[in-house]
C-alpha cells in the first residue's frame, strides 16, 4: 500500500479478520491501465465462519520505482 492507511483503520483488527477467512475465487471484470497508474475492477469471493460473502470493489494503483502499489479501493454504485 502506497500512503496512509484510511482514518479509523485498525490494522490487528484487519491481521484477526484476515486470519479468520478463507479466499475462494476472484473474477476480474475490467482493467485499465497507463504507464503509472491502473485500475482493476473485480469480485472476490471468501467465507468466513461457514457464510459466503463478496468483495466488489474498484482499486486503484500507481508504479513507482518498478513497483505497483495499491492506492485507494471503493465500492461501486450499483
Amino acid at each position: 500500500m502506497k500512503g496512509t492507511a484510511k482514518e479509523g483503520f485498525d490494522k490487528a483488527a484487519a491481521k484477526k479478520w484476515a486470519q479468520q477467512v478463507t479466499w475462494l475465487s476472484l473474477k476480474i471484470l475490467n482493467t485499465s491501465t497507463t504507464d503509472t497508474h491502473a485500475t482493476v475492477e473485480f469480485i472476490a469471493t471468501y467465507s468466513q465462519q461457514h457464510h459466503l460473502h463478496q468483495l466488489h470493489e474498484i482499486s486503484q494503483f500507481e508504479y513507482e520505482n518498478g513497483q505497483w502499489y495499491y492506492t485507494n479501493g471503493r465500492v461501486p454504485y450499483k
